[in-house]
Order: structure tokens, then C-alpha cells, then sequence
């Protein structure tokens, strides 16, 4: 059951603390220049959420991070991933990611908890844009996120940001029949990466 209100959700985490303090930087791969100053605000970094399966990145990982770093240049400034119990993550970095947060004390997928864990990672980080994949795993926890981050979702996402002021996506429409344009006017954005759809 979805709790309806973000009180009631944070409520029901049974040890919110262990996301606290999890955070490790793995490495640094690249390096960029200053971030670029927006007129509603500052872009720190874009983050990206890269999904890894026995410690190994998934197709789709790769392709959010390309995602989040054409956004990321758009927007003159950096990507940061976070991983959860990830190896390797150097393969990022041929992907545009330049930093990486890597969490190792949640042993399996928990939609609430990984939620918690990318909330506070787009804290850390000062994040105002959040790439999701289209997988069911981004699915289940997107809303979590969103709640947690009073921001916009928007998912089926087909191609970069069209513009950044208003920001405004393209997304797929009527069982992949339609295109449509949206614009997200909330202070945090996330984006949810329709598969293939960004090479």
C-alpha cells in the first residue's frame, strides 16, 4: 500500500539512519568547470540513479548516465551517480559521469530505502535534476523519490531537454503512439528515461 501523505511514508521507515553517513566517493573521472549560474538558481550537479546487477552496470545504467550528462551540459555543470553495491564504476566515466556515490549498506532492492537513499544524495549534492531508467525497479521507487523531494515526475522521456527555461521534455504518449511536450516548473526535477530511447 502507498501512504499518501510524505509524513506517513517517512514514518513507516524502520531505520531511516542507515542511509545516513552511507555515502562513499568512489572516484572522480573527469573534471569540468565551474558550475553555471541559472537565473532561478544554482545547478550543483545533475544525479543520476545507475542500476547494477552483481555489481556489474546494467544496459540501462549506461544510457541514463549519457542522458544525465547531456542535461548536465546543457546545464554547464556535472553528473553524479549513485550506485548501490557497484564494483567497478569507472565504466561510468566514459559515460560523462565525474563523481560517484556509492552505498554498500543495503543489501537488496527496497523501493522506500533506495528512495531515501537518492533523496538524500540529491541533498548532499544540491541536485535540481534526478535521471531515472525506465526499468521496474526505477518505477517502483519514482514515487517514493518524488514525494521525498516535493518534485516533478516526468516519465517515457524520449530525448534531452528540448529547453531548460521552462524544462521542457519530450515524452511518448498513447502506448508509444504519440509524442508530447512537457514542461517541469518545480524546483526539483526527475526525469524517467524510456528504454533505448538515448543512445
Amino acid at each position: 500500500t502507498y501512504f499518501t501523505t510524505k509524513q506517513k511514508w517517512f514514518s513507516k521507515l524502520n531505520h531511516p539512519e542507515l542511509i545516513s553517513g552511507s555515502f562513499k566517493v568512489v572516484k572522480i573521472l573527469i573534471k569540468f568547470p565551474q558550475m553555471w549560474k541559472w537565473k532561478k538558481g544554482i545547478y550543483m550537479s545533475v544525479l543520476v540513479y545507475t542500476e547494477s546487477e552483481n555489481g556489474k552496470f546494467k544496459k540501462a545504467a549506461l544510457e541514463v548516465a549519457s542522458y544525465a550528462f547531456a542535461v548536465a551540459s546543457q546545464l554547464g555543470t556535472t553528473v553524479t551517480a549513485v550506485t548501490f553495491n557497484s564494483n567497478d564504476a569507472s565504466v561510468l566515466g566514459k559515460h560523462g559521469v565525474s563523481k560517484v556515490l556509492n552505498v554498500s549498506n543495503i543489501s537488496q532492492f527496497d523501493a522506500k530505502l533506495y528512495a531515501e537513499a537518492l533523496k538524500q544524495a540529491s541533498e548532499k549534492e544540491g541536485a535540481k535534476v534526478v535521471i531515472l531508467s525506465a526499468s521496474t525497479d526505477s518505477k517502483y521507487l519514482a514515487p517514493f523519490l518524488t514525494i521525498g523531494l516535493d518534485a516533478a515526475y516526468a516519465s517515457n522521456v524520449v530525448e534531452a531537454p528540448s529547453s531548460v527555461s521552462p524544462f521542457t521534455v519530450k515524452r511518448t504518449g498513447f502506448t508509444n503512439k504519440a509524442f508530447n511536450y512537457t514542461e517541469l516548473h518545480s524546483d526539483i526535477k526527475i526525469v524517467g528515461v524510456s528504454s533505448n530511447a538515448f543512445g
